[in-house]
């Protein structure tokens, strides 16, 4: 886990990185023909026998009653998200007579989603059968009976205002993975709002009736949300050189050139989640698939969601901002020195990274390693693989970041509250948004492992021990998923905005989203101004790359999470596609050109360059190369990184294509000396 300082995926290399309706362009609409059944073979019927029929002024469908569960869908066809509209006609008697309502991702007449109804129900005048009249069901796994012993009154409800249970009704299921909306005769409310129960993330569409039932069905009308697939089909990189063919490609195809197994995206639109989805396999060479519910490692994205709590105990005046730490330090006191006569260490000061406290990053352990306390930690004792942490440079004067000083925040949590930090994150962060999945606990508990994405190298290799062990949770501990990041992200926008202090009240929000010191807010990045103001924070450790991304004026971001080194140029490409797609107010992909630099010039920048060390205190290098006319970059000591391409805006400033810049300083007879890549400095070798 190590330093990430600024949103730009292509930097985590260093560090070692809805609404009911959407925009008509975004989507394609088609009428289904529901009269075709029997004649059109691309429709499947299974449990029932069909007819076409005029009944109640409607040219329909009819599938007549039967035993079990009867469903028609269209092969072939492909649905993710959208919204499904259609006409149903049940009946009002008998009572359990009637269950009618539309399938979706059908993968066959045992594998789909439903939302059906319950007409006997509508208008029932016992209050339980009431609320029984519209349900959502993921079958096999999640029917009914299911649902209602286990999650009584959360899956099924009421329809308000009440149809009459013997005509037609109107029918709009929208899906916006996680969620769906039902909406009955063109109510603006829906009558039910659900997360999906399935890791399916597309299929068919179907019409659907229960056992012993018939229904009618007429005017089916699905709308497809086509952003999602060109976001997965038009991954690009932020930089595009001028006068070259646009490049565009599949996520499939670039999870595979960077030896990507699995991946995990939530993209944010319209003040909500709009969509999230997983990809690829929780481990390479197994058949476990990524959903939206797997667990990755959030790696430094743990820190902002930590600098939460802090933020909430100084909202209630338990804590300063402003007050030196050790008034608060029980257990544990964070030695003086010299650079602390004047000035302190603040928790102000640690959440902006200008404590100038020691320790950027760290790089875990495996399984089978001794794990250090915390005392261990902050001290630098072994078993504990970093250096103490203390102070070395005054304290405010420069803008450092620190993984270190989130540790001497966990400490001061802790002692502060009495509790251990996961049940203290637990109580005031992670319950509070909503995020059941997510855990700071370390080691991830062996009852919740089959849930997580294992690590790999930068080949795709698994990595020892499946994953790194993070006993700095503040730092790099916590356990989640991108729409549990997203949820926190939009709890800190509502905050921000005055719209809810469920978790932190504006001002202090509104203080979190101020620059403090550099780049940092309290905890988090900042950039931008106006409708292109953003908060951000990316992670890297050991198998895991990440990124969260939010624009709040805009109620517009992303959280991708990966499982392996080599994520963070596929995050790059992942956000610009998504970008470009939602329309955000800074972040599409952009043009360059590039500026013709002589033979001469360019052999002066050929050569080794040291970088600061890894996480791990391994030596970093950079090395400079020309071949076939062209300059390349490749980096060593962080995992297995592919040469880059440098394309020259000067004679000593390059960038590549993932928008990572590198700059040379030349000695007096032009051979360079020093290279800066990024905000990183090195030296020749």
């Amino acid at each position: 886990m190590s330093a990430v300082p600024c949103r730009s995926p292509s930097l985590l290399i260093i560090a070692s990185l809805a609404c009911l309706v959407t925009p008509a362009a975004a989507q394609s609409s088609e009428n289904l023909d529901v009269t075709a059944v029997g004649r059109d073979p691309r429709w499947t019927i299974v449990g029932r026998t069909t007819s076409i029929v005029d009944i109640k002024g409607r040219h329909a469908l009819k599938l007549d009653e039967g035993a079990g569960i009867g469903v028609v869908w269209l092969s072939g066809y492909d649905f993710a998200d959208g919204a499904i509209d259609l006409d149903v006609l049940g009946r009002s008697q008998p009572i359990q007579g009637s269950f009618v309502g539309v399938a979706f991702h059908v993968v066959d007449a045992r594998t789909h989603d439903a939302v059906y109804f319950r007409p006997f129900n509508f208008r029932s005048s016992d209050s339980s059968r009431h609320s029984h009249a519209v349900e959502y069901v993921s079958h096999p796994d999640w029917p009914w009976q299911r649902l209602r012993s286990e999650y009584p009154g959360k899956y099924e409800k009421a329809v308000v205002p009440d149809p009459d249970g013997d005509e037609w009704f109107h029918v709009r299921v929208v899906v916006q993975r996680p969620t769906i909306r039902v909406f009955v005769n063109n109510q603006s409310e829906p009558c039910l709002v659900v997360d999906a129960l399935s890791r399916r993330n597309s299929g068919s569409i179907g019409l659907w009736v229960g056992e012993g039932s018939g229904g009618s069905f007429a005017n089916l009308r699905v709308t497809r949300d086509d952003r999602i697939r060109r976001v997965l089909q038009g991954l690009r990189p932020p930089i595009a050189i001028k006068g070259r063919p646009a490049v565009r490609w599949t996520l499939a195809e670039r999870m595979a050139e960077y030896h990507v197994p699995g991946a995990s995206l939530a993209v944010i639109d319209g003040g909500r989640v709009a969509w999230a989805q997983g990809f690829g396999v929780k481990q390479t060479a197994t058949t476990d698939s990524v959903t939206a519910t797997t667990l990755f490692q959030a790696q430094s994205i743990s820190k902002p969601v930590a600098a939460t709590a802090a933020l909430i105990l100084a909202d209630s005046g338990r804590v300063s901002l402003d007050e030196d730490v050790n008034m608060y330090l029980k257990s544990w006191k964070l030695p003086g020195n010299a650079y602390q006569l004047h000035e302190k260490v603040t928790l102000r000061r640690i959440l902006s990274h200008s404590a100038g406290l020691t320790v950027g990053g760290f790089a875990g352990y495996r399984t089978g390693d001794s794990i250090p306390t915390l005392l261990q930690i902050l001290n630098g004792e072994t078993p504990a693989n970093n250096p103490a942490i203390r102070v070395d440079t005054v304290p405010g004067s420069v803008s450092r970041y620190s993984g270190g000083g989130l540790v001497v925040m966990q400490q001061l949590l802790r002692d502060v509250t009495g509790e251990p930090f996961p049940a203290l994150m637990k109580r005031l962060v992670l319950a509070p948004t909503g995020m059941t999945l997510s855990t700071y606990e370390q080691p991830l508990p062996e009852n919740r492992r089959h849930e997580a994405a294992s690590g790999h190298d930068g080949d795709g290799l698994v990595i020892k021990g499946l994953w790194p062990i993070q006993p700095e949770l503040a730092a790099g501990g916590l356990w989640t998923t991108p729409t549990e990041l997203a949820a926190w992200a939009l709890a800190i926008t509502e905050a921000w905005s005055g719209q809810s202090s469920r978790l932190l009240s504006a001002r202090m929000a509104r203080e979190m989203l101020s620059v403090q010191h550099g780049a940092f807010g309290l905890g988090i990045y900042l950039e931008g101004a106006g409708d292109t103001f953003a908060f951000h924070h990316a992670g890297s450790n050991a198998g895991f790359r990440a990124l969260l991304l939010m624009f709040p004026g805009a109620g517009k971001g992303a959280v991708i999470m990966t499982n392996a080194d080599r994520g963070d140029a596929l995050i790059a490409e992942i956000l610009t596609s998504v970008a470009t797609e939602y329309q955000w107010p800074s972040g599409r992909q952009s043009e360059r050109a590039v500026v013709n630099v002589t033979p001469g010039q360019l052999q002066g920048l050929i050569g080794k360059y040291a970088l600061p060390p890894g996480p791990s205190g391994a030596p970093v290098f950079l090395e400079i190369s020309r071949a076939d006319g062209k300059m390349f970059a490749e980096l060593t000591g962080l995992g297995s990184y592919p040469r880059m391409e440098l394309y020259a805006a000067s004679a000593d400033s390059f960038f590549t294509i993932n928008d990572l810049s590198v700059a040379f300083t030349r000695d007096g007879s032009g051979r360079a000396q020093r290279v800066r890549m990024g905000q990183i400095e090195g030296h020749r070798r």
